[in-house]
């Protein structure tokens, strides 16, 4: 996959070099009152996936505004701290912040651990939301899924690729006995915790809804982290729905069967007025 979205997204509003935005266009019907929409790509996103996903929702809500968030292998090796991650957020709470109300919640589509762990981020700023969809997350940081992840970014020649893959697994590995002797804790371990800290959501007073769509096949992250943290969801009081989608490689349940995705996704958009029955939870 190309790692530069800009391609597929000159036509949005660039804001940082992993923020852009997506407005209404200007004769859309109620312009700008639609529910503002948060996409947060897995790792390394490449442009032709986001654009479909961008494309849909734009269909779908085209009164709203989309923010969309990017992430890179960098966040989660050298800007996985809180002040990192706050210095290259500031821009997305604002752009969701215009528009987020009571009356008016956003909604939340992330992708893979890339997502949650920018989202999570966000969410230190407290937010209006609706309900949000979790696809293909979150999984348990480790040394080999770290390799799965990044792996495809490297050279595809065999002798470049094999000293990248020995390079990298030296390098994860370092991290990882540093991490142990001081005992700090994973990145995405904070970042599971706490988008289940409701005090981060202003949520409808019924409780906030999430959807996780996962694989029994995804290579890498187990269908098994996900349902833990599914149990962990629910213990929480969040209203939580599971879909699984049998077979699907990792963030590919929309192109194996595009049809129930997207039927799985207008369940959870606030097409309607939403109620202005909202409270912090």
């Amino acid at each position: 996959m190309a790692k530069d979205p800009k391609a597929a997204l000159s036509a949005f509003k660039k804001l940082t070099e992993f923020v852009y935005i997506s407005d209404p266009e200007t004769d859309s019907t109620n312009n700008s009152n639609g529910p503002p929409i948060l996409l947060a790509f897995w790792m390394n996103a490449g442009p032709r996936p986001v654009a479909r996903y961008i494309s849909e929702y734009r269909r779908m809500l085209p009164s709203s505004r989309i923010v969309i968030l990017f992430s890179a292998t960098k966040d989660f090796l050298v800007h996985y701290r809180d002040a990192a991650q706050d210095a290259r957020l500031p821009h997305a709470v604002d752009a969701l912040r215009d528009l987020a109300t009571p009356a008016n919640p956003a909604f939340i589509h992330v992708f893979s651990n890339g997502g949650v762990f920018k989202t999570a981020h966000l969410l230190r700023n407290s937010l209006p939301v609706s309900s949000m969809i979790v696809d293909s997350a979150p999984g348990i940081a480790t040394v080999a899924s770290g390799m799965k992840a990044i792996a495809f970014q490297l050279p595809r020649f065999w002798i470049w690729r094999l000293l990248s893959k020995t390079v990298l697994w030296m390098f994860l590995l370092t991290l990882e006995v540093i991490r142990r002797i001081t005992r700090m804790p994973r990145a995405m371990d904070v970042a599971s915790r706490r988008i289940n800290d409701k005090r981060l959501y202003q949520a409808p007073a019924k409780g906030l809804a999430r959807c996780y769509i996962y694989s029994d096949a995804d290579q890498i992250i187990s269908s098994d982290h996900v349902e833990d943290h599914i149990k962990e969801s629910e213990s929480c009081g969040i209203v939580v729905r599971r879909e699984k989608f049998q077979g699907a490689d990792h963030v590919m349940a929309m192109k194996m069967d595009s049809e129930r995705y997207w039927a799985i996704v207008k369940d959870y958009l606030p097409l309607e007025s939403p109620s202005k029955d909202l409270e912090a939870v």
